[in-house]
């Protein structure tokens, strides 16, 4: 069964956001000729159809390797990055008006270099109630004090420059700044990444119960899989621009489908286990392969993907919940046997 869009978990919930059919393109300048201004630069397709659906109170975590798309699909979803082509919707809606817009939020991922370091804690956080009509600028301290408390920081910290803030307190702050406009969704680009283990744990706990508190809806990007596992709901695993894999956190981590999903878990249990190692590199968004992009670097490969470019559809007999787009994800059981001494 053709699988288009990844579905949420809970049918009983609301969809609160929706993306369509997504397209993002970039110009390829360094196919343009040295010393050149003739003709229009050459297209590299960095989001390719993306569909997605997250409903209310639901966390769902985008992940694969550094360059797959992922920020660049959470930047278009804010708006920050044109789209090509492709719908987004909150509530039914087109995200287009401010009063929309202002309901989806985004944590970045370089809290540091988000912040104006000449602004004390207290103006980066209220610098987004300046466009909120429904704030009075006398009661934008008070909001900022509620919202510092949320995240976990002391008051006194307002007062303080970014620079005299540790990683996992600026983290906050950027949390601070996202929720101040008491969004419906928000966007977390890899906010943990540069953090050590200890600050992850406590930027990690203390979204999870914000998140529930307040029945967000959560997008969370990360190339780590064990932090989609402690946070998200369900998965969306994403390859060269596409999403190649969908399921719940428990069907992805036991019984993935797709071979690009057993690769990723096994590289996040290297540590622990013997386990079999993904070799290569990805290809290139300026010249991607023919079929499946995954072919080049996929040991159970065939002609068929390296022709043909798969569908996400749910495989014969699993759950409607769980798609895979790879032609034999009944043999990705098969990887289970490999061992650290074969790589690809």
């Amino acid at each position: 069964m053709t699988h288009h869009e990844v579905a949420s978990r809970d049918d009983s919930e609301p969809v609160r956001i929706r993306v369509s059919d997504l397209h993002v393109s970039f110009a390829d300048r360094s196919r343009r000729w040295f010393g050149s201004s003739l003709g229009a630069s050459p297209r590299i397709q960095a989001v390719k159809g993306i569909d997605l659906s997250i409903r209310k109170g639901e966390c769902l975590g985008l992940v694969g390797e550094s360059g797959c798309g992922k920020s660049t699909l959470a930047r278009a979803i804010m708006r920050l990055t044109p789209v090509e082509r492709g719908t987004i919707a909150l509530d039914g809606r087109t995200l287009e008006s401010k009063a929309t817009r202002q309901r989806v939020q985004m944590v970045f991922q370089n809290a540091h270099s988000s912040m104006n370091p000449r602004m004390t804690v207290e103006a980066i956080v209220s610098d987004p109630l300046r466009f909120d009509d429904r704030c009075e600028k006398s009661e934008r301290a008070d909001r900022v004090s509620k919202v510092l408390c949320v995240v976990g920081l002391d008051d006194h910290l307002r007062r303080r420059y970014p620079h005299e803030l540790s990683g996992g307190q600026l983290q906050r702050v950027a949390i601070a700044r996202a929720l101040v406009l008491d969004p419906d969704v928000l966007i977390c680009d890899e906010p943990v990444s540069a953090l050590d283990v200890t600050a992850q744990v406590e930027i990690l706990a203390q979204l999870k119960e914000i998140q529930r508190e307040r029945s967000l809806t959560m997008l969370f990007i990360t190339h780590d899989l064990d932090v989609a596992y402690s946070i998200c709901d369900r998965l969306a695993v994403m390859y060269l621009g596409r999403v190649v894999e969908t399921g719940s956190v428990s069907q992805i981590a036991r019984q993935p489908r797709h071979p690009y999903t057993f690769f990723l878990n096994s590289a996040s249990q290297r540590l622990q286990h013997d386990s079999p190692i993904l070799g290569g590199e990805p290809p290139s968004p300026q010249n991607p392969p023919n079929g499946c992009a995954f072919h080049p670097r996929c040991p159970i490969a065939t002609d068929r993907c390296r022709s043909q470019s798969p569908e996400l559809v749910t495989p014969e007999g699993q759950p409607i919940s769980q798609a895979a787009a790879c032609h034999h994800s009944d043999r990705v059981v098969q990887l289970q046997k490999l061992t650290t001494t074969n790589q690809f």
